[in-house]
């Protein structure tokens, strides 16, 4: 049995890694917000390059950016180090600290062997489900804006570069909230109200969008659209390995967050033919419809981890959690029980 301050100290450490976490997830999305941005910028740029070597301007864009892009990953795949003490820019010492913090992931220091009932229990868990399928609404909202942007500014009345340059602004702004947002989940460790609040921007996008038909409303709205939906799914995002554990469960949940994101965006390449442009009535009301589920799932995913708390602050869960297992150490009895081990506290 865990002492009552280890268990404090343990879940302590736990919160800390999952406050970072939330902050670099908030980060990698505040990038894919902001470049979003930039490649308006430099799509406008590039497309002046139409008619040079005989190619099109669009046909530059793809060639420029897809060389790049390959080459950079090469040159990952080449220097990105397979563990801390490989990095060359950690010392030592501070690499001893980086695979400190990976043991500290959970309340206590995990197996790294294969479970297959951890990976049958992600696959179940009702909390787990919930924000797959918010992720999966949110994925179809966030991938279809960010592919048919373009197709949107142009349907205001924009044509040529004033399309790519127009599509900056949204971008840009959903930088800046995406990091409020990850700053504001940090400090009052709620991931569920920050994705709800941030949701209501794009419900307010997405509705202004329906029922207007000037292009200055629906550019607006496509300010909003994009700012809530890019700055609410790092919460999402970060909110599924907070509430995941073992390693086993936990690595299989991350899994199923980024399968449903992408299966959403599978989904968004059909919801915006060009036959119903200029307003785009049918993605306007799949998508509001979408964002006003999300924010019932995630109230409820809330009020769950509040009642699975409260649950566990009972001797009663204790006991019959830790019944058949008194013969295990603390790190056994947590890589058998893993969330639902009594010294877990789920994040709102």
């Amino acid at each position: 049995m865990t002492s009552p301050q280890n268990s404090h100290d343990r879940q302590h450490k736990h919160s800390d890694d999952m406050d970072r976490l939330k902050r670099r997830v908030g980060l990698f999305f505040s990038a894919a917000a902001m470049s979003g941005a930039f490649s308006g910028l430099l799509a406008a740029a590039i497309t002046q390059m139409d008619g040079l070597s005989g190619m099109r301007g669009w046909q530059w864009v793809f060639l420029l950016e897809g060389v790049v892009t390959i080459c950079y990953g090469v040159i990952l795949a080449l220097i990105l180090p397979n563990t801390a003490h490989d990095a060359k820019v950690l010392s030592p010492a501070e690499a001893d600290i980086c695979i400190k913090r990976l043991e500290a992931d959970g309340p206590a220091k995990e197996s790294e062997g294969f479970d297959a009932k951890a990976l049958r229990s992600a696959l179940i868990s009702p909390h787990i489900l919930i924000l797959c399928i918010c992720l999966f609404l949110n994925g179809t909202s966030l991938f279809g804006l960010a592919n048919f942007a373009p197709s949107i500014v142009r349907s205001m009345g924009y044509q040529g570069t004033k399309i790519q340059l127009f599509t900056v602004p949204p971008f840009a702004i959903a930088f800046f909230a995406t990091m409020i947002s990850a700053y504001a989940a940090d400090r009052y460790r709620a991931r569920g109200i920050t994705a709800i609040c941030t949701t209501l921007l794009a419900v307010a996008g997405f509705a202004l969008f329906l029922w207007t038909e000037s292009p200055a409303a629906h550019y607006t709205a496509l300010c909003l659209m994009v700012t809530g939906i890019y700055s609410a799914c790092p919460s999402l995002i970060s909110w599924m390995p907070n509430n995941a554990a073992a390693r086993t469960k936990r690595a299989t949940a991350v899994a199923m967050a980024f399968i449903s994101s992408n299966s959403g965006g599978i989904l968004s390449t059909w919801i915006y033919p060009e036959s119903s442009a200029p307003g785009y009535k049918f993605a306007a009301k799949l998508n509001l419809s979408f964002t006003f589920v999300t924010i019932a799932l995630a109230a409820v995913e809330v009020m769950l981890l509040r009642w699975k708390n409260q649950r566990k602050q009972s001797d009663e869960y204790r006991e019959a959690s830790l019944r058949d297992l008194q013969h295990l150490s603390p790190e056994e009895q947590y890589n058998a029980l893993g969330d639902e081990h009594p010294d877990f506290r789920y994040t709102l």
